[in-house]
């Protein structure tokens, strides 16, 4: 992986998961690492919303060096780029080697 790639900053994010007073599920978020990453889009999408309406979504790629403290990163994550949020959809160890994370992201309103 070139450095040269990885121009922004992620702080990568597990969620917390608790019960409210009512029962009700309540996820708070931690800070696990803050990574160089590279950002790409990736092809977009469109999904039907309430019937007629369509509604687009833009996947994104988020590169990270592969390292202990974000290998553990799972569909569940986020990631904070330019105070932006990205939920993480799926992640792929690239080639297996354990050099580069491959997060595959659609940006959070």
């Amino acid at each position: 992986m070139r450095a040269g790639r990885l121009r922004f900053t992620a702080t990568v994010q597990s969620p917390e998961k608790t019960r409210g007073a009512n029962g009700e599920e309540l996820i708070s978020w931690t800070d696990v690492a803050v990574r160089p990453c590279g950002l790409e889009p990736a092809k977009g999408a469109e999904r039907p919303v309430a019937g007629i309406e369509v509604e687009a979504v833009v996947p994104w790629v988020v590169r990270l060096r592969y390292e202990n403290a974000v290998a553990g990163i799972s569909p569940e994550w986020q990631l904070i780029i330019n105070a932006t949020t990205f939920r993480v959809t799926a992640v792929e160890n690239v080639h297996n080697l354990n050099r580069e994370l491959k997060c595959y992201c659609v940006q959070h309103a």
